[in-house]
């Protein structure tokens, strides 16, 4: 198998130099060599099921050395392969935001290998996933952030300084997705434990009413204290199981609000 991703690889790397070279739209010249070597590679050359993920590291690999090796910009590059990917798997769902997990992770690890602009990479998978969403009609924020999360795992695994510049190339918005990573925390200043212990609300939460549409911002509940929800947005608060509530006055709640996203990590 090794020797087969290699060549994958390698396939991978001239035909994108070749495309690169010969393109007047970078992203579209990516998209369709991604596209069109995932197709071949899963339904010709027998690399489905498992051998899906294999392919999609392999052509994820080749794009990024091929992108470094002629200095093509990688923020046009790993917008393509994300694309491309997407096209090339016809994922969907979940299985479509594990895609773009995996993308990233492979994407990031290999920039940072052969030496290329992490940032510019990192900024591009995050666009590729909110386009892709878009197409796709998955959420939005679920597909940025999980091409977040595939780059930050990347940058663990890099050392420090990839794990810098990555955490700050996530905190940017792109597209109008803002991301801020950073652990889940409790609301400061609240109280909350000593509130939630005596089973009362800190005073600065309000319930929300049942009518009333969850948003990222809003807290929930959980083990003593009150944590900030980072789940689905758009149902009614009554279709929860557990209470949601909100600050009083937040500056997240309204059409005009950012969009924040909170990762864990």
């Amino acid at each position: 198998m090794k020797n087969k991703q290699t060549d994958v690889v390698e396939m991978v790397k001239e035909r994108i130099i070749s495309a690169i070279r010969g393109a007047e739209n970078i992203v579209e010249a990516i998209v369709d060599t991604v596209h069109g070597s995932l197709i071949k590679l899963i339904e010709n050359v027998g690399m489905a099921g498992e051998g899906a993920t294999d392919a999609v590291a392999g052509v994820v690999s080749g794009v990024i050395h091929g992108a470094v090796q002629v200095g093509a910009d990688l923020n046009h590059a790993t917008k393509g392969v994300v694309i491309g990917v997407l096209r090339g798997t016809k994922e969907v769902g979940d299985d479509a935001l594990n895609t773009i997990r995996h993308t990233a992770h492979v994407a990031i690890r290999d920039t940072a290998k052969v030496g290329g602009n992490i940032e510019d990479a990192v900024v591009g998978l995050i666009e590729g996933a909110v386009e892709s969403a878009i197409l796709l009609e998955l959420r939005v924020e679920a597909a940025a952030a999980a091409a977040a999360d595939g780059a930050m795992q990347a940058a663990g695994q890099a050392g420090p300084a990839t794990v810098h510049t990555v955490r700050a190339a996530v905190r940017k918005p792109v597209l109008g997705v803002k991301m801020t990573h950073k652990k889940p925390h409790k609301l400061p200043d609240l109280n909350v434990t000593e509130a939630a212990s005596k089973g009362a609300v800190p005073k600065r939460l309000r319930l929300l009413k049942a009518e009333e549409l969850v948003t990222f911002g809003d807290f929930f509940e959980e083990c003593g204290g009150f944590e900030l929800w980072d789940g689905p947005r758009g149902f009614r608060a009554d279709s929860f199981i557990k209470p949601i509530y909100r600050l009083r006055e937040s500056p997240l709640v309204g059409d005009a609000a950012p969009i924040s996203l909170i990762l864990g990590g």
